[in-house]
């Protein structure tokens, strides 16, 4: 504690003294991360935390089978597991059993599997799960299809797979493809999950055969909100058996505030969740620029919004740092602020010092407003590795979408809470945005309901208050009479150390 309170002195003039104290008390109030944003400790830990990921391909931004190995590794975070990624080129005999269970990502369209690792694959005792490509390999060997009860017909990209049943669900395929496998003997090998094309012909999609678990196609790829990504999302509790239970949560987070809102919308918004015990977050903007009118507008410039941000707090508000003017040359709101959009880069000049001075104008608004953030939220969900090291650095606890490599396009939506690549502990937002060109609140209630297919997921969305307040309540009540209830981000703690 007072190694904290030295530091927060250190970055705070005397006169700033009570504020410093203030976050410290506030954000050490709240509850510890452990056991509410990672899973609960596994039923059966085995004699190793650690999963074994073999992937057909190398590290690299355009590597698909090494972003969803990234993005498996995420995943596995919520059950307290750290996946070990292995090239499959570096694959040795006898490695699988290191780990406590083992996954094949097989993205690759050539891909020979090493004799050694399909040996592993036959002898294998605990969990193994193969995504993808390549399954006629193992099925193959001679007396495979007798041990997993399913053989392999064909690899097709033409028949439209463009569903998946799951839990009575249908989900969305993006990916049309599909490995063709038939199931020999069903008291060995249990279908999970079908696959459906546009003729509505259905073949296996999840097959589960002992501890062999089989994917026919790559579940990583494509993804999106209420995708059959979902699928693999909620069966890694099975895979891994770590059973967590159904919690039916649900998150609104009022998204872009800054002093561009009219500040009696935000009162009206904060007031009416509010009267319905909804808990909500507000996503500040804590300085507004329009440099097309040589326009910049701090937090602190502006008393009445101030006023109505302390009004939606004392509503059941919970701030969020939501980047600092989250915009790069353009109107606040509108672009990334440290990502180049157009590059699909970093922006120009981004470094530790960088990110540092933009965190420090952020404080100073935010604290001159008496308002104490929690969270922080990368803008449009784009940074770069040195950037979410330094904001982690400053804030325990993220609400957004990581990305995995250096490409903003991976950024990767979790259904329940996750530690990334970086350390950074995750909040979910998981259902997306109510568009201002098509305000369909329906939209997101049916993204919800699908979410329901992942029994600990969090239907998590966003809503822009310039948009009609009628829209919001239809969202909210809509989610709520799927059988969820709202949360607070409060509920996973978070701290700041600035």
């Amino acid at each position: 504690m007072l190694v904290f309170l030295r530091r927060v002195l250190k970055h705070f003039c005397i006169c700033r003294l009570p504020v410093a104290i203030l976050v410290f008390l506030t954000t050490s109030s709240l509850p510890t991360l452990g056991g509410l944003l990672c899973a609960a400790s596994p039923d059966d830990a085995g004699d190793s935390t650690s999963v074994a990921i073999v992937y057909d391909g190398h590290p690299g931004v355009r590597e698909e089978s090494y972003i969803h190995a990234l993005y498996l590794r995420n995943l596995l975070t919520h059950f307290n597991l750290q996946g070990q990624l292995i090239p499959l080129d570096a694959y040795r005999r006898g490695q699988l059993s290191d780990y406590r269970a083992s996954f094949l990502v097989m993205s690759g369209l050539t891909t020979i599997v090493p004799p050694a690792l399909l040996s592993d694959v036959r002898e294998g005792e605990r969990p193994i799960t193969w995504l993808g490509g390549h399954i006629d390999q193992l099925l193959a060997m001679p007396g495979a299809r007798r041990q997993y009860g399913f053989s392999f017909v064909e690899y097709r990209r033409d028949l439209e797979y463009n569903q998946v049943l799951y839990k009575s669900t249908l989900l969305p395929k993006p990916d049309p493809d599909l490995n063709i496998v038939t199931v020999d003997d069903p008291e060995t090998a249990e279908v999970i999950s079908t696959a459906i094309n546009a003729k509505k012909v259905s073949n296996p999609y999840v097959i589960k055969s002992g501890n062999f678990w089989y994917f026919a196609d790559k579940p990583f790829s494509y993804w999106g909100e209420g995708t059959r990504y979902l699928v693999i999302c909620d069966l890694l509790h099975d895979i891994l058996g770590i059973n967590h239970a159904s919690s039916m949560r649900a998150m609104v987070r009022i998204e872009d505030v800054s002093v561009d809102d009219d500040p009696a919308d935000l009162m009206k918004i904060g007031d009416w969740l509010s009267a319905r015990h909804v808990p909500f977050q507000i996503a500040l903007i804590p300085i507004f620029r329009d440099p097309a009118h040589s326009l910049e507008v701090r937090l602190t410039d502006r008393k009445s919004t101030v006023a109505a941000i302390q009004d939606m707090i004392a509503h059941g508000g919970t701030p969020v740092m939501h980047g600092i003017t989250h915009q790069v040359h353009g109107l606040s709101g509108d672009e990334y602020e440290f990502w180049d959009e157009l590059g699909n880069r970093p922006v120009g000049g981004d470094s530790a010092d960088f990110v540092t001075k933009r965190l420090r104008m952020g404080f100073a608004e935010c604290f001159g407003a008496g308002i104490y953030p929690v969270a922080f939220e990368v803008p449009h969900y784009g940074a770069s590795p040195i950037d979410y090291k330094i904001l982690g650095q400053a804030f325990s606890l993220f609400y957004d979408r990581p990305m995995v490599v250096n490409d903003d396009t991976t950024a990767q939506m979790v259904p329940y809470p996750i530690i990334d690549q970086y350390g950074r502990h995750i909040v979910p937002e998981t259902l997306g945005y109510l568009a201002e060109e098509d305000p369909d609140p329906q939209k997101i209630v049916l993204e919800a309901r699908k979410l329901r297919v992942v029994r600990d997921g969090i239907a998590s969305f966003y809503f822009h208050p310039f948009l009609k307040q009628e829209l919001l309540q239809q969202i909210v009540m809509g989610i709520s009479g799927l059988g969820y209830h709202f949360i607070s981000l409060r509920e996973f703690g978070g701290q700041v150390d600035f």
